[in-house]
Order: structure tokens, then sequence, then C-alpha cells
């Protein structure tokens, strides 16, 4: 199983230039049941809350989000508590704390994210592996290999 990043949707929904499409195809593939992923709840936070989204354009995104068939995992105490030590330890932002903890708790061998600075913290319980570096890391039909559902 693998983890996403609030960015991977926001990628995916502003159809990013650059990262885009590595977005969409990822999530095309948790779609159609090729991988499975969770991302935290927080994700409807940043996602929905991004600066400049209209109403109407939220109710879209978290339609987009649902449909995607991310797992979404609560954010809770024991979760809150994890993300603490993280950040303690590592030195991370409390979103990003909270979203690797939400991906540690949940298993996942994977967090797949688009955060330089992130991405460059080395966590022994998960691998970071970059949005653009993604069909190396976990293929796709033809070409990476696939997660056990």
């Amino acid at each position: 199983m693998i983890a996403l990043d609030s960015n991977v949707f926001i990628y995916h929904l502003g159809e990013h230039p650059d990262f885009g499409t590595y977005a969409k195809e990822l999530l095309k593939a948790v779609e159609d049941g090729q991988l499975t992923a969770i991302t935290s709840e927080l994700t409807f936070t940043e996602v929905l809350g991004y600066p400049g989204m209209s109403d109407e354009q939220a109710i879209i995104a978290e339609r987009e989000i649902k449909k995607t068939n991310v797992k979404l995992n609560k954010v809770n105490a024991d979760t809150l508590l994890l993300a603490a030590s993280l950040r303690r330890k590592y030195n991370i932002r409390t979103p990003d704390a909270i979203h690797i903890a939400s991906a540690i708790r949940a298993s996942a061998t994977q967090f797949i994210s688009n955060d330089r600075k992130l991405l460059s913290k080395k966590i022994p319980e998960i691998e970071f592996v970059a949005l653009a570096n993604i069909k190396e890391a976990i293929l796709f039909p033809g070409d990476l290999k696939r997660s056990a559902p």
C-alpha cells in the first residue's frame, strides 16, 4: 500500500502542467484497483481550503477525491501522538507529520509527495518517493510492479 500527500490531489485537480499527468496516472491506477492507496483526512483541509478556490470548486474537488478510491485514514489521538514524535525527531512541519503518521499507522510502504523539503528527509519507517519518479518506484501495468490490494 502507498500513501499520498495532498499535493498529489492538488496537481491532479489543478491540472498542473508539469506534474498533473503523473498525478492523474497514479490516481487512475488506484481508481481502477491496480494500486491501493491511503491519504490522511487532512487532505480534505489542505485541498479544499486551497486559497482562491470557490465553494463550487470545493464541492467538485471533494467529489473527485472520493471518486479515486483512495482510502481516507482518520486523524485520531494515536495518529497525532505519532505525528508529534515524528515532528520532534525529524524536524518536519505539522501537516507533513500528520500525513506521515497516518501512512505509517496504515502500514504504507511508500509516501508519494512532491514536497522537496520533505523528500530530503530520511524516516526509516517509510520510503519517500517523488511524484515525478513514480514510475521508477511503483509500476503501472506494462512497466511497473503492482502492489497487492
